[in-house]
């Protein structure tokens, strides 16, 4: 109706150029002799929308020239058009973060072409069409990516984007080219108003990331130690609850230096920052599992016999990292790749974390929380009956079971001041989430490795025995540390003060 209307008036003008503004809709009609639009700056249509305007090629004049040789060229520009879905919110400076859809928003004032009797003009000589868009989201205020040049496509009700390319695109300015003559506008991801933190709490925000990266690359050393430890005693890596805690340790070792690249590099929207978030997630899940099958593994080894290790652990590493894929699979689909690769970071969109990353933890974090209870309520009954438990004593399961327990609280504490963080949101519970979940790694060699007398002297009797020549010992019994098998060597020449290291052992779980 308005593109009938527009045409009917720009036949009853004459050599001259009028402007019609009714509301949100802006009318512009120029009558002109051809000879007119031959200098650029005549082909060149500026809207009442600052930075919008659009640009025709000389050729099409040439096609559109009347009867009394004049060509009527008719610009109407929209700043809103209710009818259409995915509209430009009236007033985006008044919407909330939480009220922006993700995907396919209007991003830029809508302008419809035409050249009276060109109407369904084709570019065929390499011409074009140049539209110039200032965004209504703009970089500095809003979150977006992934702009698209597009036009109104009358037959399926829909943007289309044949025929039109982006030529420049910045934070709030967007130009692109089409090959004929319709509506146009500008598609784009909008994920949400960026906010600027006052003085104070950015101040907050910055101690958090520093003191995370101290923390991180802190926790990567002490991970790394671990598991250079679990791998170099036989007993450890042959063991079903070490060979878990070595996953465990493998998984937070990932995610550390994933960490520390995502915080660090820029690149939102790329596809590299997308894949980085995507390991990300996946990293901290597997440490959420493998926390979770510690747990399980600690309550099993309280109540049944297992002695088909082989077979119990095949289950766990389906558990361990099976249902992180699914879930990062999930994310992958419902968000279409877009939920991840923020502002700044590389990690989950804001609106996939509650669903995506706190419920897995929260769910993991009951899971534990019961599984703990039940262990203290058989470890306090036994302890109160005296009795062995499997063929263990009482001192081996409470061995175990601190060994776990301070995993499981480090494990539960950190997350738990994640999901305080994410509720909050201030400076003060950034900086107790990025020291807490900074130095799990820390905790973990501290209470797994340095606390714990056996493998302390395993690794003194390890190292110590390296340095010996092969020609001087001798193979004599030692204590069994770990209810093993184990043999030691001893010096020949000094059988007052032998140093000893472990050969071979053999395990019966």
């Amino acid at each position: 109706m308005v593109n009938n209307a527009s045409i009917t008036i720009a036949n009853l003008v004459t050599n001259s150029t009028k402007n019609f503004t009714n509301g949100n809709i802006h009318m512009q009609v120029s009558s002109k002799p051809l000879s007119y639009y031959s200098k650029p700056e005549a082909r060149r249509f500026e809207t009442p929308y600052s930075g919008t305007s659009v640009e025709l090629p000389e050729e099409l004049y040439k096609d559109g020239v009347g009867e009394d040789g004049s060509v009527r060229v008719v610009i109407v520009s929209y700043e809103t058009v209710p009818n259409i879905n995915n509209t430009i919110p009236p007033e985006p400076g008044k919407e909330s973060k939480d009220e922006f859809a993700a995907r396919d928003q209007i991003g830029s004032n809508i302008i419809s072409v035409t050249v009276v009797g060109t109407e369904n003009w084709r570019s065929v000589k390499g011409e074009h069409v140049t539209l110039n868009f200032n965004h209504v989201y703009e970089g500095d205020q809003f979150t977006t990516e992934n702009p698209r040049c597009v036009w109104w496509d009358k037959r399926a009700l829909a943007w289309n984007t044949t025929g039109c390319f982006l030529s420049i695109s910045s934070d709030n300015f967007t130009e692109c080219i089409c090959n004929h003559m319709t509506s146009f506008a500008l598609l784009m991801d909008v994920w949400g108003r960026r906010e600027k933190p006052s003085g104070m709490e950015g101040q907050g925000y910055e101690a958090a990331r520093w003191l995370g990266t101290v923390g991180c690359v802190a926790s990567w050393l002490c991970l790394a130690l671990c598991l250079a430890v679990i791998v170099a005693q036989k007993p450890l890596r042959t063991t079903l609850c070490w060979r878990i805690r070595g996953q465990l340790c493998l998984s937070l070792l990932l995610a550390y230096a994933l960490e520390l690249v995502s915080t660090n590099v820029g690149g939102q929207g790329a596809w590299w920052c997308k894949a980085i978030g995507a390991l990300l997630h996946y990293s901290l899940l597997c440490a959420f599992s493998w926390g979770a099958i510690e747990g399980f593994n600690m309550y099993l080894m309280f109540v049944k016999v297992w002695r088909t290790q082989r077979r119990l652990l095949n289950y766990y590493l389906g558990a361990g990292f099976g249902f992180p894929f699914v879930v990062v699979g999930l994310t992958l689909a419902v968000t279409r790749g877009q939920g991840y690769g923020t502002e700044g970071i590389c990690w989950l969109a804001s609106e996939a974390v509650p669903w995506s990353l706190l419920g897995p933890l929260v769910a993991i974090l009951s899971m534990n929380f019961l599984v703990f209870v039940l262990v203290i309520r058989i470890l306090i009954r036994n302890i109160k009956e005296r009795k062995r438990i499997h063929n263990k004593t009482d001192a081996d399961l409470k061995d175990r079971f601190w060994g776990s327990a301070t995993i499981f609280f480090n494990l539960g504490f950190s997350w738990a001041t994640g999901v305080i963080h994410v509720v909050f949101d201030s400076a003060i519970s950034a900086i107790i989430f990025s020291l807490t979940a900074s130095s799990q790694g820390v905790w973990i060699f501290v209470f797994g490795i340095l606390m714990n007398k056996k493998i302390r002297r395993d690794m003194m009797r390890l190292l110590l025995g390296f340095r010996l020549p092969f020609s001087s010992r001798m193979l004599i019994p030692a204590e069994n540390e770990y209810g093993v098998s184990l043999h030691a060597i001893q010096d020949s020449k000094d059988t007052d003060n032998y140093k000893v290291t472990v050969l071979a052992t053999s395990i019966e779980e």
